[in-house]
């Protein structure tokens, strides 16, 4: 039966790479896959070589090679930090949770409704701050020997487009319902906006303290759980 050898493996690596496959895990993924689909060529017709295997397997790719299968990849990753994030947020949707953000969206709206102008800049300002601090944390979380490698991982950078998305969304999504004309005119009328606005801030505080204190280490689980067969040898950066 035949099994390639570590010299066809990185052969496949060179192509794979020479082909503009830049993340790693999508690398990875792919050689597993030609892999086993040039072991089965080379085992039905033991006089093909290993570089006429190849050629018959990528030639059922489409005329784009392969770059419909990074799209899949990216389309799946989406999807997989989609329910992830959700999972984790129902995950803390119990009464602690529950307590925590009712106390910190009653914090804000008392700020907000007593000192309007300055609490609502200050408020921003710190959130946005928060935000760059969360985010810009992720930047670090896969290192090599010697440099950052987490943009060269699909599954990381797919995560920090995620995370970028959730640490603005709450405040532009507050604009559909505020013109916050009440910043600098407070009226008792304005006083649903300002709730709706609390809430918004307060879900943008809690995903920044989530993405500072419990993503990094469920990025490192999924990235040792899902691609360790792969052997990635991924260092996780903990500074």
């Amino acid at each position: 039966m035949t099994q390639l050898s570590k010299e066809q493996i990185d052969k496949l690596f060179d192509f794979v790479r020479s082909k503009y496959v830049r993340h790693i895990d999508v690398q990875h993924e792919l050689v597993d896959h030609l892999a086993s689909d040039i072991e089965s060529e080379m085992n039905e017709d033991n006089t093909l070589s290993f570089e006429s295997a190849l050629s018959k397997v990528y030639s059922k790719f489409p005329i784009s090679g392969f770059s419909k299968y990074v799209k899949q990849s990216e389309s799946a990753m989406n999807t997989m930090w989609y329910k992830m994030i959700l999972s984790e947020f129902t995950k803390y949707g119990g009464i602690p949770f529950l307590i925590a953000l009712v106390t910190i969206v009653y914090t804000i709206f008392l700020l907000l409704t007593y000192f309007t102008t300055i609490a609502f800049y200050t408020l921003v300002i710190a959130v946005v701050i928060f935000g760059f601090i969360s985010t810009w944390k992720l930047r670090y979380i896969v290192k090599g020997e010697s440099h950052n490698e987490d943009d060269k991982y699909l599954v990381v950078s797919i995560f920090k487009g995620w995370a970028m998305t959730f640490t603005a969304l709450p405040v532009l999504v507050s604009q559909y319902f505020s013109n916050f004309e009440w910043v600098h005119n407070f009226s008792d009328s304005d006083k649903l906006q300002i709730v709706i606005f609390s809430f918004l801030l307060s879900i943008n505080i809690i995903w920044n303290m989530m993405a500072l204190y419990r993503f990094p280490a469920l990025i490192s689980n999924v990235l040792n759980e899902k691609y360790n067969h792969l052997n990635l040898e991924i260092k996780l950066n903990s500074d």
